[in-house]
């Protein structure tokens, strides 16, 4: 039988940034959110949660999870889950990932690695409403040629042309870390870039990958301009690595939103832009 058991989450106190080059130390992650207590199974060696916090709220809402079981870590090395989140709540919350380990003696280093696309390669990008331009087509690139989750983590001072994604050390009393991306909503109140009208900052659910997008539109709502170059995008993934670099697990994560509260998916209901319209 399945061994399930319940988990408060400790926040990681020290965490480091990971590069193609020199690692850098980061900022904490922070201690006033909320512990979340939910179920998984018993010496899972590697986890992701994903929750939502409304702005000014203390209460994380749990939308899913991914995680390698004790039995199908015995004959699994990667695993690929698909979260869905009501397209509403999603664009005026933070979005919140818990990962970790309750193997400490397996993982030496929990690795999560934001999704993250170029937006054009452009030497006069629009990027707003007032017509701002930016050089797409030099290195490094300025950061508002980069979408997705990479450009909105909160509580990290760090160069996204640099870092690729950030890795904390588990022990037994800290098994755990969050990062929280910074709402759509949140973010359109002091930056008129277009892609905060719409969810495609924290949704990576584009299946054609291979073919470049310029001025798409959401169906309801205003206008929201959304701008990929082809084969750009990576997904969210976590890894867990053992003392000696190898990986051990990896967990790779699809987010979409839902359009509409029957389930359907971009539908004639849809109001905040994602990926999969």
């Amino acid at each position: 039988m399945k061994e399930v058991y319940y988990i408060t989450f400790i926040i990681c106190s020290s965490l480091i940034m990971l590069s193609c080059g020199s690692d850098s130390e980061s900022s904490s992650s922070d201690s006033s959110l909320p512990s979340t207590e939910v179920t998984v199974d018993d010496n899972s060696p590697l986890y992701v949660l994903v929750g939502t916090m409304y702005a000014n709220s203390t209460v994380e809402d749990l939308q899913g999870s991914c995680y390698f079981s004790s039995t199908d870590s015995q004959t699994s090395t990667a695993k690929s889950c698909s979260i869905q989140i009501p397209e509403n709540q999603l664009y005026y919350s933070d979005l919140v990932f818990t990962v970790g380990t309750t193997e400490t003696s397996v993982c030496a280093t929990v690795t999560f690695t934001p999704y993250r696309f170029q937006r054009s390669n452009s030497a006069t990008f629009e990027v707003d409403d007032v017509a701002t331009t930016v050089d797409c087509s030099a290195s490094p690139l300025d950061v508002k040629c980069l979408g997705g989750a990479i450009t909105i983590l909160t509580d990290l001072s760090y160069d996204p042309n640099v870092y690729t994604g950030i890795y904390f050390v588990p022990t037994e009393s800290t098994y755990s870390a969050q990062y929280t991306l910074k709402s759509s909503n949140t973010m359109r109140q002091t930056d008129t870039d277009y892609s905060y009208k719409n969810n495609s900052n924290a949704t990576n659910n584009l299946v054609t990958r291979t073919a470049s997008l310029s001025s798409l539109y959401n169906g309801g709502g205003s206008a929201a301009s959304v701008d990929y170059l082809a084969n750009t995008m990576t997904d969210y993934t976590v890894e867990c690595e053992d003392k000696w670099g190898n990986t051990l697990y990896k967990i790779e994560m699809i987010i979409g939103d839902d359009d509409s509260t029957t389930g359907t998916i971009d539908d004639a209901t849809d109001s905040f832009w994602d990926w999969g319209a």
